[in-house]
């Protein structure tokens, strides 16, 4: 899984005292520094040379922003925001605001942006039933809305009338659906967009004058349809006066044989007719079985109507009698089939004379495929019986997985205690596969019980059991090694519980060099989250506290402004420039502006800056001897590649992207030395799967040759940072 927090790295030297570098912004890291010196007695000698906004640790009194017109320590005169006058947006480099519609005056503070119309092109609103759109920024009516507006959408009607929008009766209620009739109702006219709603009428006609139900008889609506209808009536075919067809009882009782003395002549019943399952079909271990019948006849002297209903596994003409029912009764229930059976089963329907049987039907009862999904960590076999409750702990309840063959069933859902079931029509082949188990599990199975594949004939065994085990995805987590960390909305690694001493995994935010040394962890509001894991702690010693500073970022504008009267080399924004310091100065700075590529090592004895106004993208590996040093400092973006796995040296931009391959397969572990800003995030993108149960996805070590060999155009300290007694 890939993961996007903004989360806060820094890596800074422990001597004599901590320098850091803090943000103010939502996601700050501290970064470079040098030893503090603090002598009452020391003057302000360096102050020109060195510091062209006139000012140093020394000398606090005097500081422009935007650099100074002299050298002087004190009184020398600021550069002003003179130019931002010509620029229409009150914008220019000095000036850091910028007004999307203009602005009411031309000084660089105090300019007022001008406040967008309410009407711009493409917004839209509704007010009472008018719907508008914003063309030219004038509003132009659309359409109305005759139900009045939810936002800027017309509303609809759950039941639709004419009055309210346009609806269209459809279909002939007598014919098609007694008693209902179907309305289409457009959200607006001409629309395309369509509400239909059945909605059920009353008939106007009274039973006998003007009604599909009536007792004349004719017609040729089935028995079926009139017991659907009218169940357990007995009712029959009929038609009405109004020429619509419909059900009602029987016309005539008994029938006189014509002898004169009341003897009754016995007429057969009408043959029923089996209707599910239907012939042939599947169905479950629990059925009901439903039919309907074409009338009892005539049993003398009266008739005293049943049925008997009969079911056999495995013989074409059943005659084992499962029940005895009533004239009325149109279905009946059996549960506890064997699975994988063939059932073949009979209606019989009597008069109290004379019977009649149905058709035989037959159904197969589905197989039944079930199983476990369960965290297989630390097996190397499946267990012998799941359902011990020993394993309770390990069942993955909520876990889906498709089972596709003869049938498709899709999304079979695992229940609470890890377990799946699913019917299968038989005879077939499945194979099952596809499973989702959420984040917390890779999808692949580890542990494969019993196989993927399941095949059911009939007569054969009924239920297959199939089990899976999956080890957990432990995502994606950073570790620091042997400097310093700081978040200033707090710090987050989720540190798996597989983490622990003795197995090459140190289970700390910043876990210690080789020489035991970890460092500092700190952050100035939010805490430290480290997850479940028991033993994770933020270092050996824990060390952690609670402070920050909210001044000036140290990003790419402010050293710009930093080092605006130091030589500078132009660099096409790609390859490696020659390294060729100016007399006296044994480092160089490159700027350009754009997109800028890092894709070359720095060797030894060679000091770059490079200020790129714009984003870098790095493409590949870093190296940086030691006696050499980098630093990459960007107005935009810094991104690293996803097949890069190893980068030196100092990069700050205002944020971070260290990218995926979106496989935990072939995702690599992403190891910066040195020290990483983003002053406006850090994004943390890989996961290595099961791989990162004892290793992090991304770790930043910290190095102390870089800092000794900083430029001195890098260096410098902007106040001290000790402990103090608590109150």
């Amino acid at each position: 899984m890939q993961r996007n927090k903004l989360i806060k790295i820094c890596l800074s030297l422990l001597i004599g005292v901590i320098l850091f570098l803090v943000s103010k912004s939502e996601v700050k890291v501290s970064i470079f520094g040098e030893d503090i010196r603090v002598r009452s007695d020391y003057q302000c000698l360096e102050c020109g040379p060195y510091w062209p906004a006139c000012w140093d640790e020394f000398c606090d009194e005097y500081n422009c922003p935007f650099g100074c017109l002299s050298e002087d320590c004190n009184g020398g005169v600021c550069i002003t925001c003179s130019e931002c006058g010509i620029y229409p947006h009150c914008w220019s480099e000095y000036c850091s605001s910028s007004c999307t519609y203009g602005c009411s005056s031309e000084g660089c503070y105090g300019g007022v942006c001008e406040i967008p119309p309410e009407c711009a092109d493409g917004r839209t609103k509704c007010e009472g039933t008018e719907y508008s759109k914003c063309v030219n920024e004038s509003w132009v009516f659309q359409y109305n809305c005759y139900l009045g507006c939810s936002g800027d959408v017309c509303s609809s009607s759950l039941y639709c009338v004419d009055s309210d929008c346009g609806c269209t009766k459809v279909g002939n209620p007598l014919k098609d659906n007694p008693g209902a009739i179907t309305i289409i109702c457009y959200k607006y006219p001409g629309s395309s967009i369509v509400e239909s709603e059945t909605c059920s009428l009353s008939s106007s006609c009274d039973l006998g004058v003007c009604n599909p139900y009536t007792g004349t008889c004719g017609g040729t609506i089935s028995e079926a349809t009139c017991d659907a209808l009218y169940p357990g009536m007995n009712y029959v075919s009929h038609i009405d006066n109004c020429g619509g067809m419909g059900c009602g009882p029987p016309c005539t009782g008994g029938v006189d044989d014509g002898s004169g003395d009341g003897s009754c002549i016995a007429q057969y019943p009408g043959k029923p007719t089996l209707l599910l399952p239907v012939d042939g079909g599947m169905s479950e271990d629990d059925v009901t079985l439903s039919w309907s019948r074409s009338g009892y006849g005539i049993g003398c002297p009266e008739n005293s109507d049943s049925q008997d209903l009969y079911l056999e596994a495995g013989d074409s003409s059943p005659d084992v009698k499962i029940a005895d029912l009533g004239s009325t009764d149109s279905s009946y229930g059996v549960s506890d089939l064997d699975l994988g059976t063939v059932y073949y089963w009979r209606l019989v329907v009597n008069n109290g004379d004379l019977s009649m049987s149905s058709d035989v039907f037959s159904f197969k009862v589905n197989g039944l495929i079930e199983g476990y999904l369960f965290d297989s960590g630390g097996m190397s076999v499946c267990p012998a019986d799941l359902s011990d409750p020993v394993y309770d702990s390990r069942k993955i309840g909520g876990g889906l997985l498709d089972v596709t063959g003869t049938t498709d069933y899709l999304d079979v859902t695992s229940i609470a205690d890890g377990s799946y079931s699913q019917t299968a029509g038989t005879p077939g082949s499945y194979v099952l596969g596809n499973f989702r188990l959420g984040s917390g599990f890779i999808s692949t199975p580890d542990l494969i019980c019993d196989g993927t594949s399941v095949e059911f004939v009939v007569g054969g065994a009924g239920t297959t059991i199939r089990s899976f085990g999956f080890l957990r995805d432990y995502d994606g987590w950073w570790q620091g090694v042997g400097g310093d960390v700081y978040g200033g909305l707090g710090l987050e690694s989720t540190i798996p519980a597989t983490c622990v001493a003795g197995v090459g995994c140190e289970p700390y935010l910043v876990a210690s060099d080789g020489n035991g040394e970890s460092g500092l962890v700190r952050y100035m509001s939010g805490g430290v989250e480290l997850g479940d894991n028991e033993l994770a702690a933020v270092n050996a010693d824990g060390w952690v506290v609670n402070s920050g500073y909210a001044g000036q970022d140290t990003n790419y504008a402010y050293y710009n402004s930093k080092m605006a009267l130091i030589e500078k080399t132009s660099w096409a924004g790609s390859g490696k420039p020659v390294f060729n310091p100016q007399v006296g100065s044994d480092y160089e700075i490159y700027v350009y502006t754009g997109t800028g590529t890092i894709d070359f090592d720095v060797a030894a004895g060679e000091k770059m800056i490079f200020m790129v106004g714009g984003d870098v993208d790095v493409t590949s590996n870093v190296d940086v001897a030691e006696g050499g040093h980098l630093a990459v400092i960007a107005s935009g973006s810094i991104t690293f590649a996803s097949d890069v796995s190893q980068v030196e040296g100092w990069w700050v931009g205002d944020s971070l992207s260290i990218e995926s391959t979106g496989n935990t397969g072939t995702e690599l572990v992403f190891r910066g030395e040195g020290s990483f800003v983003g002053w406006n995030g850090v994004s943390l993108n890989r996961d290595r799967g099961e791989s990162n149960a004892t290793e992090p996805a991304e770790e930043f070590v910290f190095r102390s040759d870089l800092m000794i060999n900083a430029p001195i155009a890098l260096k410098f300290s902007r106040y001290v940072w000790q402990e103090k007694a608590p109150n």
